[in-house]
C-alpha cells in the first residue's frame, strides 16, 4: 500500500471516508486496535486476507475475551471477516470495504480503472494535488500543475474529469491521460522511478481505498488508553 498504514504501534493511518464518517466513531477501544493491527499486517503483505495470532493480539495489550469481542464487532460492522485457522490461537481475517460489506480484492486484482464511482476518482486526485491548490470545479476539478511551475493561487490549468477514469489535460504543458499515466507521472515526478503500469495501478487502487483519518484515530487512543476496561 505504499505506506499507507504505519504502526508503532499506530503512528499515521487511512481509513475509508465511510468508515470515519460513521463505523469507527461505533467501535470500542479494543476493536479500534485489533482493526489497525489488522490494516497493518494488511499493509505488510499488501494482502486484504491476513493471519493473526492471539500472541500478536496480546502483544498490542488485547487479552482474549478483548480479542474475541472485537472479532465479534468488527464483523457486526462489515468492516472484517475472520475465522479460525487451527486450534493454537491463529486467525484469518479479510478487510471489508465498508460501503458495500464486500471483501476487498488484492491489488492486483483486475479492476476496470474506468468504471470507478466519481467520489473515489476525486479522493485520488485531491491526495495527490492537495498541495496544487485544487478547487472543485462544475467539471470536476482544477489546480495547478504538478509537472511544471505555475504562479502559486493565480492560475489552475490543470483539469481533472471525475468520470471515464479520471480524465486529466493540462492546457500550459500539455500533458494528459488517466488515472495510471498521471500515477506514472507522479511517480517521476516524487523521484520513485519509471513504474509498471502494473504497480501503477495497484497504487491507484491502495489511495482510492482511502482516505486520511490519522489524528481521529490518534486522538481517541489518546484519550481512551488508560480509561477503557478491557471485558
Amino acid at each position: 500500500m505504499s505506506n499507507i498504514f504505519k504502526f508503532a504501534p499506530v503512528a499515521y493511518a487511512q481509513f475509508p471516508n465511510a468508515l470515519v464518517d460513521d463505523r469507527l466513531a461505533k467501535l470500542k477501544f479494543y476493536s479500534v486496535k485489533m482493526y489497525l493491527l489488522i490494516l497493518r499486517q494488511a499493509q505488510r503483505y499488501s494482502n486484504p486476507r491476513v493471519q493473526i495470532s492471539t500472541l500478536e493480539a496480546i502483544q498490542i495489550g488485547l487479552k482474549e475475551n478483548s480479542h474475541r469481542a472485537a472479532r465479534t464487532e468488527l464483523m457486526q460492522h462489515k468492516l472484517a471477516q475472520s475465522g479460525r485457522v487451527n486450534n493454537n490461537g491463529l486467525w484469518w481475517y479479510h478487510v471489508l470495504n465498508p460501503s458495500t460489506g464486500e471483501p476487498l480484492p488484492r491489488s492486483d486484482e483486475k479492476v476496470d480503472l474506468n468504471k470507478l464511482p466519481a467520489d473515489e476518482i476525486k479522493k485520488y486526485f485531491l491526495h495527490h494535488l492537495k498541495d496544487f491548490d485544487v478547487v472543485d470545479d462544475a467539471n470536476g476539478l482544477k489546480a495547478r500543475c504538478p509537472f511544471h511551475d505555475t504562479v502559486k493561487l493565480r492560475t489552475k490549468p490543470l483539469s481533472v474529469m471525475l468520470s471515464d477514469g479520471g480524465v486529466w489535460h493540462c492546457f500550459k504543458c500539455n500533458k494528459s491521460g488517466k488515472l495510471v499515466d498521471f500515477e506514472k507521472a507522479m511517480g517521476l515526478r516524487e523521484g520513485r522511478g519509471v513504474m509498471t503500469t502494473k504497480d501503477a495501478f495497484a497504487r491507484i487502487r491502495r489511495l482510492v481505498d482511502a482516505s486520511t483519518a490519522a489524528q481521529f484515530v490518534l486522538d481517541r487512543i489518546a484519550v481512551e488508553d488508560e480509561t477503557t476496561p478491557m471485558i
